[in-house]
């Protein structure tokens, strides 16, 4: 595995163990949009994250104006995330992989958290430190699997090219940003990559393992 000088984390189930239900937020998405009227494309899939459902009701509004229908969903998002966060721990083997990596890496983190909300929970479990920065969705224009995050953080950092990054995440929402905008993606125990077209570069079910696997490829 080549050497990556910038290395963005996806944060829920990646580097922290959040107990945030999804479902409940999806189905309150859901219900949002249904209140408005707005049709799903088939495209969706049964189980859509919520960021896409976002989206959704983002070009709603773009079509036929702002009624208020995304800042509805965000609210149902925040209430989720915030149950959820009450009770977050750190995932097995994130700070001995963070604080390794941080020694020779530009870290960020990427998530569709509210970014105040991802800094708590990072300073809560004693990982904020290892980061330059956190990208939460108040700082992008759309959320993963949009590139858009990761294009910014390019952005950011002209000093590392795309090629020279790399996205570690639990979602093929992850992946999809990732690849949109030119960078490589490890799979951490990741569903549906096949089906949305993603190739990871490397797939691990434990942080734990990738940090003793990066150690010994530099051996």
């Amino acid at each position: 595995m080549k050497h990556y000088a910038g290395w963005m984390f996806d944060m829920d189930q990646t580097l922290i163990a959040s107990a945030i239900n999804f479902d409940d937020m999806r189905q309150a998405c859901i219900q949002e949009l249904h209140l408005a009227n707005v049709v799903l494309p088939e495209e969706v899939g049964e189980k859509p994250p919520p960021a896409q459902l976002i989206e959704a009701g983002r070009k709603y509004e773009k079509q036929y104006g702002n009624n208020g229908l995304v800042e509805r969903m965000y609210a149902c998002v925040a209430a989720c995330e915030m149950e959820g966060m009450k009770e977050a721990e750190a995932e097995a083997g994130a700070k001995e992989l963070v604080s390794y990596l941080s020694k020779e890496a530009e870290l960020v983190v990427v998530t569709n958290n509210a970014t105040e909300s991802a800094i708590t929970a990072l300073r809560n479990n004693g990982l904020l430190s290892y980061f330059q920065a956190v990208y939460g969705r108040d700082r992008l224009q759309a959320l993963k699997p949009s590139p858009d995050s990761v294009k910014k953080v390019l952005h950011d950092y002209p000093m590392i090219s795309a090629k020279d990054w790399v996205m570690i995440g639990d979602s093929w929402i992850d992946g999809k940003a990732a690849n949109l905008a030119g960078v490589d993606f490890i799979s951490y125990h990741a569903a549906n990559l096949t089906e949305n077209e993603i190739i990871p570069v490397l797939e691990t079910e434990s942080l734990h393992d990738l940090y003793q696997y990066l150690r010994e490829v530099k051996q």
